[in-house]
């Protein structure tokens, strides 16, 4: 699965578009959504051995700082429904 059709999987999901996830936008659904995303990517490098670094998932999420996609998968992890995001993103 390809990085793109991750983020096109997670604004659908969430119902949001793709432009929302790489847009400099806050709001808490933007930030729940864009949390999932980090975390799909993690389950996506689980099931197929590849990991994209934290720098190119930050490029390809309106240029974010690879600090900003560890804090942001940190935080998704912590999220009392990151165990049905997981299981719905798997």
């Amino acid at each position: 699965m390809l990085l793109s059709e991750v983020i096109d999987y997670t604004a659908d999901l969430f119902d949001i578009t793709a432009l929302d996830l790489t847009a400099d936008r806050r709001k808490k659904h933007i930030y729940r959504a864009r949390a999932a995303l980090y975390i799909g990517l993690w389950i996506r490098t689980e099931l197929t051995g590849r990991a994209p670094s934290y720098s190119m998932v930050g490029r390809s999420v309106g240029d974010r700082d690879h600090t900003t996609i560890m804090h942001g998968a940190g935080n998704g992890e912590r999220d009392p429904l990151f165990p049905v995001l997981f299981e719905r993103l798997k």
